[in-house]
């Protein structure tokens, strides 16, 4: 029954922020397509040794949070898509075209979750209706694995210090939390931190400019 009450008391909370300017803000940080453009503009003035030194810094963070977005969202969404493969296509898991066909179907709801933002919000219906589908979808398959997390997390100790109920609400609070993370923040941040490395990686050996990093 607390557990029934603090999904409730969350799910609220979590209804209330979704009809708030929060979450456009969530959503504005999240367009791909404009924050690229910032990294591009931002890297352009770092050349020379401090480009070495923070392409370093974001080769790290992007293998770190591509390990992230590899183990609690594009593998879930990989061991759903395959029985697609099979029953569709009728491909052998061991063929290498499935193999490939599966890896791209896996990363279809964050292609189409990042790279069509500005075409669904130009209110095209079929698109945004295919969004949703796969939002939804990335979230229920990713849900599995960070549930699965935050209850390791628990029986760690994790939300002991708290009363029962406050731990509870802090429990269900910390799934869907990684849930959004896996279906959306840790496959950004790999795109975003990866593209970084490569442009600070291109400007080590090209000569310093006159303007500096911002």
């Amino acid at each position: 029954m607390n557990e029934l009450l603090a999904w409730g008391v969350a799910l609220v909370i979590i209804f209330l922020l979704a009809n708030s300017n929060i979450a456009d803000g969530l959503f504005d940080a999240l367009d791909l397509g404009d924050n690229l453009r910032r990294v591009v503009d931002w890297t352009r003035g770092v050349r020379g040794f401090p480009a070495a030194v923070l392409a370093g810094c974001f080769l790290l963070l992007t293998l770190a949070f591509g390990a992230l977005a590899w183990r609690y969202d594009l593998l879930p969404t990989y061991r759903f898509i395959q029985p697609v493969i099979r029953d569709v296509l009728f491909l052998s898991n061991e063929e290498l075209f499935s193999i490939l066909v599966v890896a791209v179907l896996a990363l279809v709801p964050t292609l189409i979750e990042f790279a069509t933002g500005v075409l669904i919000r130009r209110e095209i219906k079929t698109l945004e209706f295919l969004a949703y589908f796969f939002v939804f979808f990335d979230i229920v398959t990713d849900f599995t694995e960070a549930a699965a997390l935050v209850d390791e997390w628990q029986r760690l100790g994790l939300f002991a210090p708290l009363p029962s109920f406050i731990a509870r609400v802090a429990e269900v609070f910390a799934k869907v939390s990684w849930t959004f993370a896996a279906s959306f923040v840790f496959e950004f941040l790999t795109v975003l931190f990866g593209v970084a490395f490569l442009l600070l990686l291109a400007n080590v050996r090209a000569p310093s400019g006159g303007g500096g990093a911002r």
